[in-house]
């Protein structure tokens, strides 16, 4: 965590590999609690769908301190490569020292070294952190809706 009165560690940016799995379970503890539903038994397989090459973590020393966890995709209709973010975390501790914005730029980076040509994500109209955030980044409301339909 940082502290006010010590030199914060420098921080950056790479892609995560399966050393990092456990600093980002630490992260959602952190934000969701211990007695979150969903559990990670294999996170790089079931969560992410076996995709760690786009995904990318911010480390301040040793310590994973932000995490964007997402896939590539095949866009309809654009039929164009694209990247999905699954999950951007921060860790409480950290938030605000501009980890978010450090994150976006790698995994922009990533995805276009991948062949990506746009990246989606989905997030609640009225979520007053994340919406903000990524229309800060550059993200718009896309032109498609989501469509759901309750059958239980």
């Amino acid at each position: 965590m940082a502290e006010k009165n010590k030199a914060t560690p420098k921080i950056t940016t790479r892609i995560m590999n399966e050393e990092d799995i456990s600093g980002v379970l630490d992260i959602d503890k952190k934000i969701r609690g211990p007695k979150r539903a969903i559990t990670y038994a294999d996170p790089v397989n079931d969560y992410i769908g076996g995709v760690v090459g786009i995904s990318v973590v911010a480390r301040a020393g040793d310590q994973v301190v932000g995490v964007i966890m997402g896939r590539l995709v095949n866009l309809f209709p654009h039929g164009t490569t694209g990247a999905w973010i699954e999950v951007l975390g921060i860790d409480p501790g950290w938030q605000g020292h501009g980890i978010g914005v450090k994150l976006m730029k790698a995994f922009e980076t990533h995805c276009r070294k991948k062949g990506a040509h746009h990246i989606n994500m989905l997030t609640l109209p009225h979520d007053d952190i994340l919406k903000p955030f990524f229309e800060s980044q550059g993200f718009t409301a896309s032109r498609f809706i989501q469509l759901e339909k309750n059958i239980a």
